[in-house]
């Protein structure tokens, strides 16, 4: 069984007149001749953990849109909450105390999606406890459990990748390349795991707050007087996995003073 890579094979087999008689010829070609773009297959593990992990994520997602659902009748009624914190004990019943019908089921919604959302983190976390590549990544300072986890679920093995720049490209974290000639233009990112991508960035802005001397944040630190804080986020989202690779290859923990691979041989 080949598991195909479907934008790939649309590219290499694209016909004028597509029926499924051609489409079997196409296809039948294509293996006959070994040019099949295949997907990698992750373990049973490493698939259960991915579906892990985007299940938390959908389930935050969720929670983030009732969130502002209840934000959104409060700006429509004109009810000032401007630093207060919504989201507390406290402030759950400043909520409840406004008798609003619509903010009220949203807030009961909230407290079941909480509820799912924690019960997912326990046993995330119960997981990555029990994971050496996890307990490395939780050496980088703004990477806890959750984050762990979704990086290592969404890399599978970092022995597939023969280089840091090929992870990299596989998370959507390289600028498109448009080249003719003496002409080279660079774009924006595109395709890649958009969670891992997600996640990198997520990590990038908890590190700068928590590891202000380090390496990565010093490198983010001198982009970010030269290019826009957004790009220069996620130039050091690549540069945090470059490090991740390392990491994993060599199973080193975190050097806030950075590290050279070469010397270690």
């Amino acid at each position: 069984v080949k598991l195909a890579h479907p934008y790939k094979t649309r590219i290499i087999a694209e016909v004028k007149i597509k029926t499924d008689c051609r489409d079997s010829e196409a296809l039948a070609d294509l293996v006959r001749a070994d040019l099949v773009p295949e997907v990698y297959v992750p373990c049973d593990d490493r698939r259960e953990l991915r579906r892990t992990a985007k299940q938390r994520g959908k389930l935050v997602q969720e929670r983030t849109k009732y969130k502002n659902r209840i934000k959104a009748q409060l700006r429509v009624r004109g009810i000032e909450y401007i630093g207060r914190s919504l989201w507390t004990n406290s402030g759950k019943q400043w909520l409840r105390d406004l008798e609003i019908n619509a903010v009220n089921d949203y807030l009961e919604v909230l407290k079941t999606l909480n509820e799912r959302i924690l019960k997912i983190e326990r046993k995330i976390k119960e997981v990555a406890g029990n994971m050496e590549e996890a307990q490395l990544l939780m050496t980088i300072p703004g990477v806890g459990y959750y984050s762990a986890l979704t990086i290592i679920a969404e890399i599978a093995t970092v022995d597939r990748f023969p280089t840091s720049e090929h992870i990299c490209s596989y998370a959507g974290l390289v600028p498109s390349v448009n080249q003719s000639g003496s002409k080279e233009v660079h774009g924006s990112i595109k395709g890649g795991r958009p969670l891992l991508r997600w996640i990198l960035t997520q990590c990038v802005h908890n590190h700068i707050q928590n590891a202000t001397k380090s390496h990565v944040t010093n490198f983010y630190k001198r982009l970010a007087q030269v290019k826009p804080k957004k790009l220069a986020k996620v130039a050091t989202a690549r540069k945090l996995l470059k490090v991740i690779y390392w990491m994993l290859k060599l199973k080193e923990e975190f050097h806030p003073d950075g590290f050279d691979p070469r010397k270690s041989r």
